[in-house]
């Protein structure tokens, strides 16, 4: 499974030059500056002093929880935030069903619900097609059925990574999990955890969703402005000592006093 892509930045933050006038004192040259420091209680302050627009707030949340195809809470949230969000029903309905299938490991169904909804979503997408298949092969060695496993890897899986370096060295990685006693020992473990059928049902959802509005924008509005304020936050603090947050949930900030 490809790994999750992490916008690099450059360090953009500039330091004063000291002063290398030979007439001034030595003292003065070594001298550090004092780092400036905002204590919790005046952060707090300046934080609750700024004015949110909440209606534009509750559209980000709802967007994103229709990109992620959050069926239920996305319905809840509109109802209790009583905001105006459009959205595609019977689209999110399928995408949840699909998404839902996959984390119970039902991929059979959930290739046929694909394919209800547009064969050529898995035509035109072959690393979707693969990562689907692939868990087929894996749900056959779980099962230890090995015999299974090598027929359903040379007929099906082979012919798909043929050609393709990143798909052949996937599938070598599964066929890995053959070479150890139990798949607990083995280093690719990860192949059967909870977690690798998220991301598998995470990516399903996001190329199905970018398939079908391939006509229009899909906005990632909220992972842009947690990306920024990352960015924002790890670049202020080489400077400035403030509270920073260390959880969203519930929001939580480091503490920070007076000297």
């Amino acid at each position: 499974m490809e790994s999750d892509e992490e916008e690099e930045y450059s360090n953009i933050s500039g330091h004063p030059r000291g002063n290398t006038n030979e007439q001034e004192p030595k003292s003065d040259t070594n001298k550090e500056v004092k780092r400036k420091t905002i204590p919790n209680e005046k952060w707090s302050k300046e934080l609750n002093a700024r004015k949110i627009n909440y209606n534009k707030l509750n559209e980000i949340i709802a967007n994103y929880l229709f990109v992620q195809a959050y069926c239920h809470p996305l319905k809840k949230f509109i109802s209790e935030s009583k905001i105006k969000y459009n959205f595609d029903e019977n689209l999110l309905n399928k995408r949840y069903l699909i998404r839902s299938l996959i984390m119970k490991n039902k991929i059979e169904q959930a290739i046929e619900e694909i394919n209800s909804l547009n064969k050529n979503i898995l035509n035109e997408n072959k690393f979707l097609y693969f990562i689907l298949q692939r868990q087929i092969l894996i749900n056959y060695i779980q099962k230890d059925q090995i015999n299974e496993a090598l027929y359903f890897a040379k007929k099906v899986l082979m012919p798909i990574a043929e050609g393709d370096s990143f798909l052949f060295k996937q599938l070598e990685r599964t066929m890995g999990l053959m070479a150890y006693g139990s798949i607990n020992d083995s280093p690719e473990k990860e192949l059967i955890s909870e977690k690798f059928l998220e991301k598998i049902a995470s990516k399903t959802n996001l190329i199905i969703l970018n398939y079908l509005k391939s006509d229009k924008k899909i906005n990632f509005n909220l992972e842009s402005i947690v990306q920024l304020m990352n960015f924002n936050q790890n670049e202020l603090k080489k400077e400035i000592d403030f509270p920073l947050i260390k959880a969203t949930s519930p929001l939580t900030f480091t503490k920070v006093n007076n000297n």
